[in-house]
């Protein structure tokens, strides 16, 4: 029986060990209940449209499909729900992958459970939660591309997309600019129309792979 308020979960993975893991220790906290298990791509759509869950909580190989894979289709047929990808593999590939298929959160499977459970926190109150040596790492590899792509940014967004790229919460963007935090949304919104993103996390690397970030 699950209590309102809570964050309701999905949890997709082959693995019955790691599954049986995943859902007890979730299920410890207060406000998270896990409402669904899956062990494929098939079973974790399917679950999704009988479920509605508010966070998918996802393995990157499953043996019909990739996390990655089974994220796209979320964000294009379910974008409120949000997906914390859960990967063995520290892959640039595989960020890169996550962010463009719209995921929310980015766990590593050596990493303490805390943070899994902190990234379906984060990204269900709406915010990304990528480990920063990781996202850091990935955007240093990028280069620029001359895309006329965010030329329409003005100063002010510049200023919040830089923000965002060190891994500041809207709140923290909030509070370093002197403004509410749903004028920081909306400017956000704003962003991801004209970068042509899903994401937070996909308009920092978008900006970053066209050169907008260096742009002054």
């Amino acid at each position: 029986m699950t209590r309102q308020g809570e964050i309701h979960v999905l949890v997709v993975e082959d693995h019955a060990m790691v599954s049986e893991s995943l859902v007890r220790m979730l299920n410890a906290q207060p406000d998270i209940a896990v409402t669904g298990v899956a062990s494929t791509g098939a079973a974790a759509r399917q679950s999704v449209e009988t479920q509605q869950p508010d966070v998918v909580v996802l393995d990157q190989d499953l043996p019909d499909s990739t996390g990655t894979a089974v994220a796209g289709w979320l964000r294009d047929c379910y974008p409120h729900v949000n997906v914390v990808l859960l990967t063995g593999w520290a892959d640039d590939s595989v960020l890169a992958a996550a962010i463009e298929a719209g995921c929310a959160g980015y766990v590593r499977k050596t990493s303490a459970f805390a943070e899994l459970v902190g990234a379906v926190r984060q990204v269900h109150a709406g915010e990304a939660a990528f480990p920063a040596d990781v996202l850091i790492h990935a955007l240093s590899r990028m280069g620029g591309s001359g895309s006329k792509l965010g030329k329409e940014l003005s100063d002010r967004e510049m200023e919040i997309l830089r923000l965002l790229s060190e891994g500041c919460t809207n709140r923290v963007v909030a509070e370093s600019l002197h403004l509410s935090v749903n004028t920081i949304r909306n400017h956000v919104q704003l962003i991801l129309r004209k970068l042509e993103a899903h994401s937070k996390l996909e308009a920092v690397m978008t900006a970053q792979r066209k050169g907008i970030l260096r742009r002054r």
